[in-house]
C-alpha cells in the first residue's frame, strides 16, 4: 500500500517520486501528488496505472537527514527511543535500526524478539 512520505524508484532507475498527497477512490483510481526531487522537488499529479507501469512499488527505506528525528531500539533493553539530536547517530543509521514512526519500531522490536525466542 503506497502511503504519504513514500519513495518510489522508477524501473529504469534514473528517478524518484516521493509521495505528497492521494487523492483516493477517484473515477480513475487513485490519484498521487508527487515531488520529483531531482527536479528541486517540482509538483506533479500521477495515477495508479502510471505507478505501476513506471514505478517499482517496492519502497525505498526512509531515512532521517541530519537534525531530523527518529525512533530506534535500544540494544540494552529492547526500549523504542526517540533520538532527536541535531547530530545524526551514524552508529544507529548505518545498521538500519531507525524508523520514521513508533508504531515502525515497535513492530520491529516483536519482529526480533520472536526470532530470538524461536517462534
Amino acid at each position: 500500500m503506497i502511503k504519504v512520505g513514500d519513495v518510489l524508484k522508477s524501473k529504469c532507475g534514473e528517478s524518484v517520486i516521493k509521495i505528497a498527497f492521494i487523492l483516493e477512490n477517484t473515477s480513475i483510481g487513485n490519484v498521487y501528488c508527487v515531488a520529483y526531487p531531482d527536479l528541486d522537488n517540482e509538483i506533479g499529479w500521477i495515477n495508479q496505472k502510471e505507478i505501476e507501469a513506471d514505478y517499482d512499488i517496492t519502497k525505498e527505506k526512509w531515512r532521517p537527514v541530519e537534525g531530523e528525528g527518529y525512533y530506534y531500539i535500544d540494544g540494552f533493553y529492547g526500549s523504542v527511543c526517540f533520538y532527536s539530536h541535531s547530530d545524526m547517530n551514524e552508529g544507529i543509521v548505518s545498521f538500519g535500526n531507525y524508523f520514521e514512526t513508533k508504531a515502525e519500531a515497535i513492530l520491529a522490536r516483536d519482529k526480533i524478539r520472536e526470532v530470538l525466542k524461536g517462534e
